[in-house]
């Protein structure tokens, strides 16, 4: 999406390493079931992250701890303010991978197609 559609020249070069890494880190450390069944089976990472976005909000944990680590640290050298920015978009971008969450991002795009065509601005 990033050279195909061209999105990346919408995006910061922060945002680009942002979603980059999040393609990277999206099924770390993955349970190879659905949300669904860890909810309903009350396994303990639905307790942990309160039945949302459950396989995704361990992911992120998880890829930033492996983050963390000193030999796997490519976020060391950002400052505090860049960190928490590429640390948003990674976590939004994973989290945003949750299948229960694809209709209300199917609708918010159509709005946005919607609103660009009558306004004549570029989607």
């Amino acid at each position: 999406l990033l050279t195909t559609f061209g999105a990346a020249r919408h995006l910061s070069r922060l945002d680009a390493f942002a979603l980059l890494l999040a393609a990277v880190c999206c099924h770390v450390e993955h349970t190879g079931r659905t949300n669904d069944f860890l909810v309903r089976a009350q396994h303990p990472l639905a307790v942990r992250y309160n039945d949302e976005s459950v396989q995704q909000n361990a992911h992120c944990a998880a890829a930033f701890l492996l983050l963390k680590q000193n030999d796997r640290n490519v976020l060391e050298a950002l400052g505090d303010a860049d960190y928490r920015r590429v640390r948003r978009g990674v976590i939004a971008a994973i989290v945003g991978t949750d299948p229960a969450q694809q209709q209300a991002h199917a609708k918010a795009m159509r709005e946005h197609v919607e609103r660009c065509r009558t306004s004549g601005a570029p989607p």
